[in-house]
């Protein structure tokens, strides 16, 4: 009897382990369905006179990969979450402008796929990098995009508190300084810091620290 009470208990924790992270996906994309493209990406867009290619690092469900491909744009999704890209394809249908990819950034053999690009975009997405891994994913991001194009998106600042300490020891947090390092080759054309008690997107109170960067690539230019 004792034995098959230690075997419930195993079993009951295998169950936990595997499938709460689902769940907590779960609810952050039920949370996530229906809102509005993020305003920086709205505000992104407003600068460009032509459609073309767009890479969305971190997709989720799709609210802002939907906006670019409404107004004509390709767009290459990438998400670690398989979940994720499978909401992205129901919602978007049948078109030939949508690429996914079911990856994490990180790894290197998914940049070998990407095309150039004329928007990259990481919604709330590059500060689950390692910080050992952040800066080769921030220089293929300037890589992949092509002279004139644009980064927008999200860095977590220092004082960004909400997270566990395991979870925390795999992300970047950043301050002022070491965010406007990154856009030396840039013209930065909107840089805002907000820090303030919020919620997560499954609805957990947390302090939220952010960066929001819109900036555009310069232009190599020679000399005579």
């Amino acid at each position: 009897m004792r034995l098959k009470l230690i075997a419930a208990g195993l079993l009951a924790i295998i169950i936990v382990v595997l499938f709460a992270p689902q769940r907590k996906w779960d609810k952050y994309y039920k949370n996530k369905m229906g809102k509005p493209p993020h305003q920086i990406i709205v505000n992104a867009l407003g600068s460009f006179q032509t459609h073309s290619m767009a890479i969305d690092l971190g997709c989720g469900v799709g609210n802002d990969a939907l906006l670019l491909l409404n107004q004509g744009w390709s767009v290459w999704a990438i998400d670690s979450e398989p979940k994720a890209i499978q909401i992205l394809k129901k919602r978007a249908g049948s078109t030939e402008k949508l690429n996914v990819v079911a990856q994490k950034f990180e790894q290197e053999s998914l940049w070998k796929t990407l095309p150039n690009a004329d928007l990259i975009y990481a919604i709330h997405a590059l500060p689950f990098c390692k910080q050992a891994e952040f800066r080769k994913v921030w220089d293929n991001i300037k890589l992949h995009l092509l002279p004139n194009g644009r980064f927008a998106g999200h860095f977590f600042g220092t004082c960004y508190r909400g997270f566990s300490d395991k979870e925390m020891a795999s992300m970047t947090f950043m301050n002022k300084e070491d965010i406007l390092e990154l856009f030396q080759d840039f013209d930065v054309e909107f840089f805002s810091e907000v820090e303030e008690d919020s919620y997560s997107g499954t609805g957990r109170p947390i302090h939220s620290h952010i960066f929001e960067v819109i900036a555009q690539k310069k232009k190599v230019s020679y000399g005579n």
